[in-house]
């Protein structure tokens, strides 16, 4: 069972200001955004987005504006300065879900980001860093090399139909599935992390690598994937 005493009291000591991430407002711990900003930023509620297969994916924001501001400049700028606001959108959100679903996941939890593209070295490594800090703050095990790439696929957000991301993701990762985690451990739960889920094609080929594989499945490991924004297809379009 997660103790989400020992998290609350984490957070609080991670605060050393006790400030609002987006406008520095004065906050009382564990909150991480004031009001305002929670609503300017679209937090969420701790509710599912959608059901892949079998894996329930959450995300913490809607894509707008105000986030807008800040991840692109961290994703292609590599601007690491919004990097701790950014990886407290995520905290703030998933401390919620615990403490509204308490028994959602059980141990062990291990997070694992999408990896960088084969073909685009520069792609996704701003997710490493995010997941770390993510998985700190909960005491999780980070796996950064959980998942790899089986062959090259084109950008998701250079295709403009549904069918196309789908069939470009289609077998594209797998799992090294034990290794690089702890063997002798039942029922796992892997928490999948990207930023941006659009259609939901690349966290269902990143469940299905798992589940594709038969020790995992042995283990009775699950799958639950967690992204920082919904950006929804015709925004691309």
């Amino acid at each position: 069972m997660i103790v989400l005493s020992g998290v609350v009291e984490k957070l609080k000591r991670s605060l050393q200001n006790e400030m609002c991430s987006g406008c520095g407002v004065a906050l009382k711990p564990p909150a991480l955004y004031c009001p305002p900003c929670t609503q300017r930023f679209g937090i969420r509620k701790p509710e599912p987005l959608c059901i892949l297969g079998e894996s329930p994916v959450y995300t913490a924001c809607q894509f707008n504006l105000p986030l807008k501001k800040w991840l692109y400049p961290y994703k292609f700028e590599h601007q690491t300065h919004y990097k701790g606001p950014l990886a407290d959108l995520w905290i703030q959100y998933w401390q919620s879900l615990l403490e509204k679903q308490p028994t959602l996941i059980k141990p062990p939890v291990y997070v694992v980001p999408i990896p960088p593209r084969q073909n685009n070295p520069h792609h996704r490594p701003h997710l490493g860093p995010l997941a770390k800090t993510f998985a700190a703050m909960f005491g999780y095990p980070y796996v950064p090399h959980g998942l790899d790439w089986q062959r090259e696929t084109e950008a998701q957000h250079t295709l403009a139909h549904k069918r196309q991301r789908w069939q470009n993701m289609a077998g594209s990762l797998a799992t090294g599935y034990p290794a690089g985690f702890k063997q002798d451990e039942f029922s796992p739960t892997i928490l999948l992390l990207d930023d941006i889920k659009t259609t939901g094609a690349t966290l269902f080929e990143a469940t299905q690598a798992f589940q594709r594989n038969q020790r995992f499945q042995e283990t009775g490991g699950k799958c639950v994937g967690l992204t920082l924004c919904h950006l929804p297809l015709a925004f691309h379009k």
